[in-house]
């Protein structure tokens, strides 16, 4: 059973995240080959401001459906 408090506790929503970033990083930072596809890398490749919701796949944190 999940905890009644997990959508108000900050500390559950950083071990979410944590775990999403892990996956993210070993798919794009890890993999030299996947580097190049990285949003963020080509965005700093270029010296343009990287946006903080930008995900590895170009796609905006929070601009869900």
């Amino acid at each position: 059973m999940a905890c009644s408090h997990s959508n108000d506790c900050n500390l559950y929503q950083q071990f979410v995240t944590k775990g999403s970033l892990k996956i993210w990083k070993i798919l794009y930072c890890e993999d030299d080959k996947k580097t190049q596809d990285c949003a963020r890398h080509k965005l700093s490749v270029e010296s343009k401001p990287i946006p903080a919701n930008l995900l590895p796949d170009g796609t905006l944190l929070g601009n869900g459906p």
